[in-house]
């Protein structure tokens, strides 16, 4: 073999050997992926999810709905409060604009005077 069979041949093995490097780490990391999936405990986090599910339920059926219907009972009572109260204040804002006008007349009446 000439200079260049020889600098072919090691470039060969050079390629073969960095390959068998790759192939080496790529399987380890697969390997370490595999164990790791192994190890998960899948009816362990579904049993975790189902007793915080529980603990959510229970905690709401603790709760008392009448509270919730006194607040309902309370809004509306307080939505007739200020109707009423938006008709009295609509009736004094009617007497201040008579009361005004009246003024106004008297002043002209002794503008007039």
């Amino acid at each position: 073999m000439n200079k260049k069979g020889y600098a072919l041949l090691i470039i060969l093995i050079l390629v073969v050997i960095g390959q068998a490097a790759y192939t080496y780490n790529l399987t380890m990391k697969i390997d370490r992926l595999s164990h790791t999936v192994a190890n998960l405990d899948a009816d362990s986090t579904i049993n975790n999810l189902d007793n915080r599910i529980k603990t959510i339920e229970q905690e709401l059926s603790n709760h008392d709905l009448s509270d919730i219907d006194a607040l309902k009972d309370n809004v509306a009572t307080n939505t007739s409060n200020i109707a009423s109260i938006n008709q009295y204040l609509d009736s004094i804002n009617f007497k201040l604009m008579d009361i005004e006008s009246s003024i106004s007349n008297i002043n002209l009446r002794s503008l007039i005077n």
